[in-house]
């Protein structure tokens, strides 16, 4: 007698219960209204840094290699690119990026300094760069670059 009270009870519930489907439903997706009203982050990036002078030339946005200048990848900082630099000692600082160079690949940096001992003095770092502005590409950098001045 008691497991036909079990069977009925449990055959009972079986049709209390909601219909399970073999396809799953539509995913909700978190809001992103509250993700607007957040202040942006900037990204953070560890990157090698190395040191450049400036040659007789322009750099590959077309403006005169100066200090406060630097070359990086395109793919990782485009030009026109607003960055700022710590963990390089006395050269932490914003830069504009306005340059590129072929052995500049991937997370990797080149300031301009002053001169060739300066330059070498610097050596090689690692050091955190803070995205502060996404470049455009060549004209971004100009207008960055004359702005910066």
């Amino acid at each position: 007698m008691r497991i036909v009270v079990i069977a009925i009870l449990l055959v009972g519930a079986s049709f209390c219960m909601p219909a399970q489907s073999a396809t799953p439903g539509p995913v909700r997706r978190a809001s992103t209204r509250r993700a607007s009203t957040r202040r942006p982050r900037h990204r953070v990036m560890r990157m090698q840094a190395t040191a450049f002078t400036p040659a007789t030339g322009a750099t590959a946005s077309g403006t005169v290699p100066h200090r406060g200048i630097v070359a990086a990848d395109p793919a990782v900082l485009p030009l026109g690119s607003r960055i700022r630099v710590t963990g390089a000692n006395s050269y932490n600082g914003t830069y504009t990026v306005t340059d590129t160079g072929s052995k500049v690949v991937g997370r990797h940096i080149d300031l301009c300094l002053r001169s060739v001992t300066e330059a070498r003095r610097f050596g090689k770092k690692i050091v955190r760069v803070q995205l502060l502005r996404r470049g455009a590409g060549k004209e971004d950098a100009r207008e960055n670059d004359i702005a910066a001045r």
